[in-house]
C-alpha cells in the first residue's frame, strides 16, 4: 500500500506520475506540431484518457476486487498523501485534525457544511481546540498504529460505498470518516453546532449527486419536450415470446420504464424485495400480496423488482420478464365488457409467456381477483399491492388465500427515510424553486414517525414534508426549516409539537390553579395529572408509554370523571374518548375493542382519528380480565395493533381509568380520620384484590378521591350556577340566584352516595328548564333582573 511507504518515496511517486503524463501532453502536441500529426493525435488521446482515469478511482468497486485505497479518487489520495506526511513530521496521531484542515480548503467541503448548517469557521475552531497526547509507549510504534488507524478509515469509507452502490470513495465519504475518527469531536459538534453524522452524510449526497441529479431532471425536461419515449412489448433473448396489444393499452409496463432509468431507486426493504423474488421464483403458488400501509413503500418494491429484471439481477427463471402494473381506470371501463376485456388479457399473458402481473392497491381489486384464477392455475406470477383495509377484502378469497404469500411491507428506519428523501429533496428544489434544510427534513421524519402513525414512513414524512413547502409557497418563503414544520405538522394533527410558547407556558406553570376554577378539591389528582402533563411538554417525558396513566379511585360523584373532562378542556382542545369498560365483561368483546373483519375496533379507531385527547376508561374494574392484558400493553409500550396488524399510537393520550371500588372503605377511613397516605396504603394492598399486580404497576400513578364535603358541595353549585349567568347575560338578561335557592339545589342534588352527580341534573330540571320555557313566552323583558328564588315552592320573577 502506497501509504505504507517512507514519505519521500511517496513524495517522489507522486511527483513522478503526474510528470510522466504532463511530459505525454507536451510530447503529443510536440509531435503533432513537428513530426507526425496523426501519431501526435493519437498520443494525445491516449494522454487525455489516461489523466482522466488518473483522476478518478483505479478500480470499481461493483466490477473489480482490490483493496481500499484503490477505490479512492484523485482528490482523496492527493489530500491523503499531505495528511500522512504532516503526521509523519509532526510525530502525530492526530490525522483526523490534519486531514480535516486540509479539507475545509476544499470548496466542495465547504459547501457540505454549509448544507449542514454549518459555518467552516466554527467547524475549524471545534477541530482546533485541544490536542491529544501521545504516550510513550504509542511512539515506538507510532508508523504501525497510523497505518492500521488510516486503514481502518478507508475500510469504513468502502463499506459506505458499497452499502450507496457506488464505483468509487467520494471525497466526501473520506471527510466524514476521518471526521468520526475521535468520538469526542463528534459530541463537541452536536452540541455546539447541533449536527449530528445523519445530517453531515444527507448534506454529502445532496453535495454529491445533486448537480448530477439536477443536469439529468433538465435533461429529461428537454428530452421530454422533443422525444416521447414509445411504450414498447418487450421480447425475450430467446425470441419466443409474444406481443400483448390489449394489456399494453390498459396497463405500464415497469421494466421498460426501468430500462429508461425512471424507477428502480430504493432504499431499505431487503428483506421484502428477497422474500418476493424466492417467491417468484417458485414453480408453483407463486404469487405476492405486498401488504402495507399507504407510503410503506409497496409500489417502490415493485419499481425496484421492474429495475432488477432488467438488470438480470434476479434468479434465471426470471430473466427476461416483463413486470406489468394493471391501469384499474382503464380496465373497468364500461362495466358490460370487462368479463370479455379480462379474458383476452389473460389469453395474452399466458400467450406470451414473459409476464409478471401486478395489480394496484386499490378496493376495486378484490372485485376482479377472481377473474384471473385462470392466470394463477397457468403459473403466471401475480403481485397485488394492499394495504390492511384492503388485504381484509382480499383474503375473503379461499384461493387467494391458498395461492399468495404475504410480504408484510414494513416502515423504513429514520436513518434509511433520512437517505430517500435526501434525494427526493434536490428533485422538491428544482420543482419548487424554494430551499430545504437537512434539519427540516430530518425533523420531518422524527415527528412524522412520532405522531402521523399509523402512516408509515417514507411516505408520512414526505407528506409533511411537502405540505410544508406548500405553506413556504404560499408565504412566499425561501426556505423551509425545522420550525416551519413543526408549525405545519400542529396546523394538520392538532398536536403541540414545537417547545411550548409564552402563552402555553403559562398555562402549564399555572396548571393546578386553572383546573381548580372548574373543579373542587381533590388537589392530589390535579397535582399528578398536572407534572404529568408538564413533564410531557417539556420534553422530559417517557420515552415509551402514554403522556400519563392513572388510576382514580373514589365514590361516585366526587369529581373523577369531571377531572377528566377538565383536562380535556383545558388542554386537548376538548378531545376526549369514553368508552364504559361495563360493556367489555365478557372475554367476545375484545372484538369490538380492537376491531376484527366484520367489525372496527372502538378502542383502535377512536384514537386513530383522535391520537392527541384524554381517553377515560370508566369502571375499569368491571372488563374481562383478558382486556386488561390489551392495556398492560398500552400502559407499558405505549402502542398496540389491531386486528389488521396496523399499529396504533397512544404516545400522545393521558389515560385515565376510574373505579368506584372500595367506596365504602374510603368512607370509613376518612370518618376515622385516617391521613390520605395511610388511605391510600391501605386501599392500595385492596387492589391487588381485584387487579393483576403487572397492571397496577405500569400506572404512574393511583389516586384516591375524597369525598366532597357540604362545603365543596356548595362551592361546586356555586361552579356551576356561574355558567348559567354567563350564558343568561349573552342572550341580555341578567339573573340572581337567592341564598335559599342555592340550599334547596345542594338538598336535591347531593347525597353521600351518589355525591354531586345529581346536581347538574338539579340545576337543569329546576332553573334551566323553567327559565327556557318563560324566555320563549316572553314573560321575562330584557335589561331587568331575573331573581330565582325558594320560599316553599320555587319563584322566578323580575325587578
Amino acid at each position: 500500500m502506497w501509504y505504507e511507504l517512507h514519505p519521500l518515496e511517496r513524495i517522489l511517486i507522486w511527483n513522478f506520475n503526474i510528470a510522466v503524463r504532463i511530459f505525454l501532453l507536451v510530447a503529443s502536441l510536440f509531435f503533432i506540431l513537428k513530426v507526425n500529426i496523426y501519431f501526435g493525435i493519437f498520443l494525445l488521446i491516449f494522454t487525455i484518457v489516461n489523466f482522466k482515469k488518473y483522476f478518478k478511482a483505479q478500480k470499481e468497486i461493483l466490477h473489480e476486487k482490490g483493496t481500499p485505497e484503490e477505490f479512492l479518487d484523485f482528490k482523496s489520495r492527493k489530500i491523503l498523501l499531505k495528511t500522512l506526511n504532516e503526521a509523519e513530521i509532526l510525530k502525530t496521531l492526530d490525522i483526523d485534525k490534519i486531514f480535516l484542515n486540509l479539507a475545509l480548503k476544499e470548496k466542495y467541503i465547504k459547501n457540505i457544511l454549509a448544507r449542514a448548517g454549518m459555518e467552516s469557521k466554527e467547524f475549524s475552531k471545534l477541530i482546533n481546540g485541544y490536542e491529544k497526547e501521545i504516550e510513550g509507549e504509542i511512539k515506538n510504534s507510532f508508523k504501525k498504529i497510523l497505518v492500521q488507524n488510516i486503514n481502518s478509515i478507508l475500510n469504513k469509507s468502502y463499506l459506505e460505498a458499497l452499502n450507496l452502490e457506488i464505483n468509487y470513495i467520494p471525497f466526501g465519504i473520506l471527510f466524514i470518516k476521518f471526521l468520526e475518527y475521535d468520538p469526542e469531536l463528534v459530541k463537541k459538534i452536536k452540541i455546539n453546532l447541533q449536527v449530528d453524522e445523519e445530517i453531515l452524510f444527507s448534506a454529502f449526497l445532496i453535495e454529491e449527486f445533486g448537480k448530477k441529479i439536477r443536469v439529468k431532471e433538465k435533461y429529461q425536461i428537454t428530452k421530454n419536450i422533443f422525444v416521447k419515449p414509445k411504450k414498447t412489448s418487450f421480447v425475450n433473448r430467446a425470441w419466443t415470446s409474444r406481443p400483448t396489444p390489449l394489456l399494453d393499452s390498459m396497463s405500464e409496463d415497469l421494466t421498460f420504464l426501468a430500462s429508461l432509468g425512471k424507477i428502480g431507486y430504493i432504499v431499505g426493504h431487503k428483506n421484502e424485495i428477497e422474500l418476493t423474488l424466492a417467491v417468484l421464483e417458485k414453480p408453483q403458488n407463486n404469487n405476492v400480496i405486498l401488504l402495507g400501509e399507504v407510503g410503506s413503500g409497496k409500489t417502490t418494491i415493485l419499481y425496484h423488482l421492474a429495475w432488477l429484471i432488467k438488470s438480470d439481477k434476479v434468479p434465471k427463471n426470471l430473466f427476461d420478464k416483463r413486470l406489468v402494473l394493471l391501469n384499474l381506470n382503464l380496465l373497468l371501463e364500461k362495466e358490460e365488457e370487462v368479463i370479455a376485456r379480462i379474458n383476452k388479457i389473460i389469453y395474452e399473458i399466458n400467450r406470451a409467456k414473459n409476464i409478471i402481473l401486478a395489480m394496484p392497491d386499490d378496493p376495486r381489486t378484490e372485485k376482479i381477483i377472481e377473474h384471473f384464477k385462470d392466470l394463477v392455475i397457468s403459473q403466471t406470477p401475480l403481485i397485488v399491492l394492499a394495504s390492511p383495509e384492503n388485504y381484509k377484502n382480499l383474503s375473503k378469497h379461499p384461493y387467494v388465500v391458498d395461492t399468495f404469500t404475504v410480504v408484510r411491507v414494513g416502515s423504513l428506519s429514520e436513518k434509511e427515510t433520512l437517505t430517500l428523501l435526501t434525494f427526493e429533496l434536490i428533485g422538491w428544489e428544482i420543482k419548487f424553486k424554494i430551499k430545504v434544510t437537512i434539519k427540516a427534513l430530518k425533523t420531518a421524519i422524527k415527528l412524522a414517525n412520532r405522531f402521523l402513525k399509523p402512516k408509515l414512513l417514507p411516505g408520512s414524512a414526505r407528506e409533511l414534508m411537502l405540505e410544508t413547502i406548500n405553506i413556504a409557497k404560499i408565504k412566499n418563503l425561501k426556505i423551509v426549516d425545522e420550525n416551519l414544520v413543526a408549525e405545519t405538522l400542529s396546523q394538520l394533527i392538532n398536536i403541540p409539537v414545537k417547545p411550548p410558547e409564552l402563552e402555553e407556558t403559562q398555562l402549564l406553570l399555572n396548571l393546578e390553579e386553572i383546573i381548580h376554577q372548574s373543579l373542587i378539591d381533590q388537589q392530589e389528582a390535579v397535582k399528578e395529572v398536572s407534572e404529568a402533563l408538564r413533564t410531557y411538554r417539556a420534553g422530559l417525558g417517557k420515552t415509551k408509554g402514554p403522556i400519563g396513566v392513572f388510576l382514580f379511585l373514589g365514590p361516585t360523584g366526587v369529581g373523577k370523571t369531571e377531572l377528566a373532562k377538565t383536562i380535556a378542556k383545558i388542554y386537548f382542545n376538548g378531545v376526549m374518548i369514553r368508552l364504559d369498560m361495563g360493556q367489555f365483561q365478557e372475554v367476545n368483546t375484545i372484538d369490538n375493542l380492537i376491531g376484527s373483519e366484520s367489525t372496527s375496533g372502538i378502542l383502535t379507531e377512536s384514537v386513530k382519528r383522535k391520537p392527541y385527547s384524554v381517553l377515560l376508561l370508566d369502571e375499569f374494574e368491571k372488563c374481562h380480565p383478558k382486556i386488561w392484558d390489551i392495556f398492560l400493553a398500552i400502559f407499558d409500550e405505549g402502542k398496540i395493533q389491531d386486528f389488521t396488524g396496523r399499529e396504533i399510537d397512544f404516545s400522545n393520550t393521558i389515560i385515565i381509568a376510574t373505579s368506584n371500588a372500595f367506596s365504602e372503605i374510603i368512607y370509613q377511613k376518612i370518618r376515622e380520620n385516617k391521613t390520605y397516605e395511610e388511605i391510600k396504603s391501605q386501599i392500595k394492598e385492596k387492589l391487588y384484590t381485584i387487579f393483576p399486580p403487572e397492571l397496577l404497576n405500569r400506572f404512574d400513578g393511583i389516586i384516591i378521591f375524597k369525598p366532597l364535603s357540604k362545603g365543596d358541595i356548595k362551592s361546586i353549585t356555586n361552579l356551576k350556577l356561574k355558567d348559567l349567568k354567563e350564558k343568561i347575560n349573552k342572550i341580555g338578561y341578567e339573573i340572581e340566584i337567592k341564598e335559599a335557592a342555592i340550599e334547596k339545589i345542594i338538598e336535591e342534588g347531593y347525597s353521600e352516595v351518589f355525591g354531586a352527580r345529581a346536581l347538574e341534573r338539579t340545576i337543569q330540571e329546576r332553573i334551566y328548564d323553567v327559565l327556557s320555557k318563560k324566555i320563549l313566552a316572553n314573560e321575562f323583558t330584557k335589561g331587568k333582573k331575573i331573581i330565582v328564588d325558594f320560599q316553599n315552592e320555587w319563584k322566578f320573577y323580575q325587578i
